[in-house]
């Protein structure tokens, strides 16, 4: 199935999609979801927008990974205080567990390892080693 900004006859195709895969702006797609930018528009993008407000930690925009039906890993953007601030976090699971924080950037720039509430630009739940660390 085949969707064009202009008549049949034209070889430009917004939107293709076929048995295994899908192409925005790309004729040929080679890899199963592929975004072609457009020098007229800009560079390809993903826009995530949240119709309705969310509350405090209310999801906006998730990208979500799963194994067959096992979820193993999230990056999302969530509400942080107002809704003009976020901030994103990074999930994995390890086995016989579920998916949990690692990794946050909040809206001031500060990122937290093991922790939700970064204090510092750095910050770290438990004791870190670093071979060479420049700040």
């Amino acid at each position: 199935m085949t969707f064009r900004e202009t008549p049949e006859t034209s070889s430009t195709c917004s939107l293709k999609v076929s048995p295994s895969l899908i192409s925005l702006n790309s004729t040929i797609p080679e890899i199963p979801l592929e975004i072609m930018g457009d020098s007229t528009l800009g560079d390809a993008k993903i826009t995530f927008n949240r119709a309705a407000t969310v509350g405090n930690d209310g999801v906006i925009g998730e990208l979500f990974f799963q194994n067959n039906t096992d979820s193993v890993a999230l990056i999302a953007a969530k509400r942080e205080s107002a809704t003009d601030d976020a901030y994103i976090q990074f999930a994995t699971q390890k086995t016989g567990s579920g998916l949990s924080e690692k990794l946050r950037i909040d809206s001031s720039g500060r990122v937290g390892i093991g922790t939700n509430n970064p204090g510092h630009q750095l910050d770290g739940a438990s004791a870190v080693s670093y071979t060479h660390l420049t700040l």
